[in-house]
């Protein structure tokens, strides 16, 4: 079966990995972060054959969020897998009080919202 994927932190570590391991099984990956640069790495590293999208994503923006998943859809229609790889903080256990409430609402509130989008957008072509 064919996996399309959207992957929220699919520049580095364990997001990378995923996007490069979907890729190789088959899977049509975008993989979504906040740098170009390594977007465009992991886009070189890609099985050749495979297709891997590669979107600009800011978990902190509003904005940024609803037009990466504006994109994402343009490419892969609707995605039957969604992961969200987010970048471990320094130091976490020092994070206290509001700091750790900013954190938290990056990392689930706008993860949420990328969600959602992506949601409302699937079931809109499913219904079509």
């Amino acid at each position: 079966m064919l996996h399309l994927v959207i992957d929220a932190g699919g520049s580095a570590g364990i997001g990378r990995a995923t996007v490069l391991a979907l890729a190789s099984s088959g899977a049509i990956v975008t993989a979504a972060a906040r740098r170009k640069e390594r977007l465009d790495a992991v886009l070189a590293a890609a099985p050749k054959g495979s297709t891997v999208y590669a979107v600009v994503l800011d978990l902190t923006s509003e904005e940024s969020c609803k037009a990466a998943v504006k994109e994402a859809v343009s490419c892969l229609c609707c995605a039957s897998v969604m992961t969200v790889c987010s970048k471990p903080v320094p130091d976490t256990f020092l994070i206290v009080g509001s700091m750790w409430m900013a954190v938290l609402a990056i990392d689930t509130g706008n993860t949420f919202m990328i969600i959602q989008l992506h949601a409302t957008h699937s079931m809109a072509v499913v219904e079509t």
